[in-house]
């Protein structure tokens, strides 16, 4: 497999062997939203047009975030897209990259001869291992702004300032306590008994894809030592837990949460896509990286019931409101980031009932590197769609 031809006995270059062996690991262990990457053995020469980067530094299932993004540009007409590994980079200039084969519609994967300039750049898709890091390092090494800014980034990135932002937009978001290590059991103690008549979940204020949330046992002292065990450095977030409209499966009713891709063209923010996570059980967490699973948000909103399982049938209405609370959510946040504010955001809801029966949306979080392109749909006025996509409203006003 990794040599050129039949006839040579020479083997393709150490870095084409590798990531063969990365694309064929890949294509093993998850799961392909996206078309095969081809890799080019010879090297391709780009249109001498600007273009916008797609910078990465995860390779595992890149191309499930890549794809999406790079039909959705070309099908609004935008100015040529590619994705950058960060190493791809060399003086400021990029030497290698995947793009679209407008032709057919393929991912290729090559060295560039001559690569045109950089004109805007977004980062994605990071090593959650240093995430920040990586965002900051990347910024520095580019001769133009990221369409999400390092420090917008950064606020983004922790729970407990945008959980304070909704707060004081007076939009629904849980309420929360903001813990650091040293506490005494007795002001732990205290602090959970503001949010034990719904639950209480335990979350890193930094964490991302559901690592370290913990729900904690109704017993205090049981409680107290699930904290006690997980909250051993940084600052954490004790919260109350919202979402009493969950998802039917043969198990039973289990927690869920709505994921909105939104635009901010620096006026108004647009929910465009969306897509669903639930939890494997009825006191898992709605997140994959805990166990969960990604379904169609069409799926999910023909799939809610109760706690007792019993049906709620959503109208159009009750997605309005949704789609307003979330456009309302991303405003507040631009409103206190200003240029910081990233174009694209990836954000996270619960669905509440009201005394009344209706339903109320609330705010959980948001990922200024929104991730699972590959499983986002279009969505529209009244309600969720089929169309895979994750914006077009992000070309349309920005190239």
């Amino acid at each position: 497999l990794l040599r050129k031809t039949r006839e040579s006995d020479v083997l393709l270059p150490a870095e084409l062997q590798s990531r063969l062996i990365e694309l064929t690991l890949d294509q093993l262990e998850s799961e392909a939203v996206a078309p095969p990457l081809r890799l080019a053995v010879s090297p391709r020469r780009l249109a001498a047009i600007p273009v916008h980067a797609l910078i990465f530094n995860a390779f595992p299932r890149v191309t499930n975030e890549l794809y999406p993004l790079l039909v959705d540009a070309y099908t609004a007409g935008g100015r040529p897209m590619v994705g950058l590994h960060e190493c791809w980079f060399t003086g400021g200039a990029f030497r290698r990259a995947i793009f679209l084969e407008e032709d057919t519609l393929e991912l290729i994967e090559s060295d560039i001869l001559d690569a045109p300039p950089i004109a805007g750049a977004q980062v994605l898709a990071l090593d959650l291992n240093e995430e920040r890091e990586a965002h900051r390092r990347i910024a520095l090494m580019l001769s133009v702004p990221l369409w999400n800014p390092v420090d917008g980034a950064e606020k983004l990135d922790d729970k407990h300032w945008t959980g304070e932002c909704w707060q004081r937009a007076d939009l629904p978001t849980p309420r929360f306590s903001v813990l650091t290590s040293g506490l005494s059991d007795a002001y732990l103690l205290a602090q959970m008994q503001l949010y034990f008549t719904r639950g209480v979940i335990l979350k890193p204020v930094d964490g991302t894809e559901g690592r370290g949330v913990r729900r904690l046992p109704a017993v205090a002292d049981s409680a107290l030592a699930v904290i006690r065990q997980n909250m051993t450095t940084g600052q954490w977030l004790l919260m109350e837990e919202r979402g009493n409209v969950q998802f039917a499966t043969p198990v039973g009713p289990v927690p869920c949460v709505l994921r909105l891709n939104v635009c901010w063209d620096g006026r108004a923010a647009s929910a465009e896509s969306s897509y669903a996570q639930v939890a494997s059980t009825s006191i898992g967490i709605a997140s994959v990286g805990q166990g969960g699973r990604l379904l169609s948000s069409v799926e999910l909103w023909r799939g809610l019931c109760d706690a007792e399982g019993t049906p709620f049938m959503p109208q159009a209405a009750d997605w309005r409101r949704l789609l307003q609370v979330a456009e309302d959510g991303v405003g507040a946040l631009a409103r206190e980031l200003g240029g910081q504010m990233p174009a694209l955001l990836g954000l996270d809801l619960l669905l509440d009932l009201d005394a009344e029966g209706a339903l109320c949306p609330v705010l959980l979080e948001v990922n200024p590197r929104p991730a699972g392109m590959g499983h986002s749909r279009f969505i529209t006025a009244d309600g969720p769609g089929d169309e895979p996509g994750v914006t077009m409203r992000l070309w349309k006003r920005f190239f």
